[in-house]
């Protein structure tokens, strides 16, 4: 289970070592009393758990209802003028809110 969950992983950060994840994660039924080696892991359940709700501005939220498969390519942050702001790349998002040249309203 270790192996099949953390070997493909790609974390955000730099700062992160799977190497050692992985070796502290293989240690855990070690000291554990009651920790269950056998068991077969379940995708599906998996998938619908992994959810996540962001605040981003009041009566904003970004809701992320599963899977990305390429994180650092969807999003990114940066500042103007003193604000910050994140980009999320998505063309059904650029349809829903690109603004019209004469309107002010999104389409």
């Amino acid at each position: 289970m270790i192996d099949e969950l953390f070997s493909g992983y790609k974390p955000d950060s730099l700062d992160v070592s799977m190497e050692k994840l992985i070796a502290e994660a293989k240690e855990l039924p070690k000291k554990g009393k009651g920790f269950d080696t056998l068991f077969s892991i379940a995708p599906k359940i998996i998938k619908a758990r992994i959810k996540r709700q962001i605040n981003l501005a009041e009566n904003v939220d970004l809701r992320i209802t599963g899977e990305i498969n390429d994180f650092t390519g969807m999003f990114n942050t940066g500042e103007d003028a003193g604000r910050k702001y994140l980009k999320i790349y998505s063309d059904q998002g650029y349809e829903a809110f690109h603004r019209k040249a004469s309107e002010n309203e999104i389409e």
